[in-house]
């Protein structure tokens, strides 16, 4: 959101249909899963708060009882972005029960469409497999559900396989943010919140 911001693109981030396409991408990610769901007039708030003085702004939507503004909550959904596993938990608050029961499966949701926000494009997911319980990296997210228990599962389609190797996996106990490997040099890229396993290798005599 900050890109937009400083892009060149800023007076259009006011209009009300982008900030409600933006808004609607956000309710989707499925960083977002188990949140409340945000509102276009609290985009458009928060953007209004970034621009410069001197930025055009449009008369302000208005404020139903349904829709009070949460001016914590953008910057807020800023941070999940960048955050590691640890911050997926608080938002994962989910039963840990696994129903194995396919008639107790809902009916599957609709599926996310293909417009994505660019915020989104490079966050990355690994996803574990009920095959062999090994972790795979996730091309797509193709669907998500709610069992009888109420707990989330997305369909996922792992990066080098194809559509009959799909799987549904458990949102909160099998799916997490993918692990990368960080030379010495990136050790400054790392910020308050990540989650990071450190190892010490020690040459054999």
């Amino acid at each position: 959101m900050e890109k937009l911001v400083s892009s060149d693109r800023k007076e259009q981030v006011l209009v009300d249909s982008f900030c409600q396409k933006l808004v609607e991408e956000f309710n989707r990610s499925p960083a977002r899963v188990g949140s409340r769901a945000l509102q276009a007039t609290q985009v458009r708030g928060w953007f209004l708060d970034k621009l410069p003085a001197s930025t055009p702004k449009p008369a302000s939507l208005p404020t139903t009882s349904e829709e009070k503004p949460l001016a914590s909550e953008p910057d807020a959904l800023i941070s999940e972005i960048k955050t590691s596993a640890s911050d997926e938990e608080k938002v994962l608050a989910l039963d840990t029960s696994i129903s194995n029961n396919e008639d107790a499966l809902s009916a599957d949701l609709p599926k996310e469409t293909t417009d994505k926000v660019p915020e989104f494009e490079d966050l990355q997911f690994e996803a574990k497999s009920s095959k062999d319980s090994a972790w795979y990296d996730v091309a797509l997210f193709l669907a998500h559900r709610k069992t009888s228990l109420g707990e989330v599962e997305v369909r996922v389609r792992f990066i080098g396989y194809g559509a009959e190797e799909d799987e549904w996996v458990n949102v909160r106990k099998a799916v997490r943010q993918q692990s990368i490997p960080l030379e010495s040099s990136e050790c400054r890229s790392i910020v308050k919140g990540d989650l990071v396993l450190c190892f010490k290798v020690v040459a054999n005599d």
